[in-house]
Order: C-alpha cells, then structure tokens, then sequence
C-alpha cells in the first residue's frame, strides 16, 4: 500500500473517532469510551484489528459497536461487507457499523 494512502486511511478512522466522540459527549451519553486501533480476539482464536470501538454502559448492560472505516473513492464491494460481517460474528455480541465516503 502507497504510504500517503496509508496515512489518509488511519487520518480517515481518526477522524471517524472524534466525530463519534463528539456526537456522543455532545448527547449526555455517560460511561463511553471511543477508541482507535484496538485488536480483539474472536472466539475462533484470530486476532482482530478494529478501526474504531464504541463501547458504553447502559441500564448496567455492557455494549460494544465495532466501526469499520473505508476511506474508498468507490462504492464497498460486497466482499468487504462479507468480511466485516465475519468479524461481527467471530467476536459476537456486538454491533457494528460501516463508515465510507461513497455507497
């Protein structure tokens, strides 16, 4: 991958981060963490990165919503949905959302 590339990508699930952050303080949500980067196993063993993860406490419930970023100048690909899904249901009991420029 071409490192200026790269470098938009991670500014891209930065970005996406301070936005969910923000939304999220701005609403009087509580007991929120929003993080960038972090790796989670799934239940079959494999280590996942995860672009952006939301997790808060509500009504003493525990909630996770991964965030995958794709910075494309193009529509996702089936595939690419495919394979979030997968991540979604390795891990399972989360939620996840896909944010991208285009369709």
């Amino acid at each position: 991958m071409d490192i200026d590339l790269y470098n938009e990508a991670i500014e891209y699930e930065q970005l996406t981060r301070a936005i969910y952050q923000a939304i999220l303080m701005n609403e009087g949500s509580e007991n929120i963490i929003v993080e960038h980067n972090v790796p989670i196993r799934g239940r079959s063993g494999v280590e996942h990165q995860i672009d952006v993860l939301w997790h808060f406490k509500q009504a003493g419930i525990e909630h996770d919503v991964l965030i995958e970023c794709k910075n494309y100048s193009t529509n996702l690909t089936l595939e690419k949905v495919r394979n979030f899904f997968g991540v979604i249901h390795d891990i399972g009991n989360v939620h996840g959302v896909i944010v991208t420029k285009t369709g």
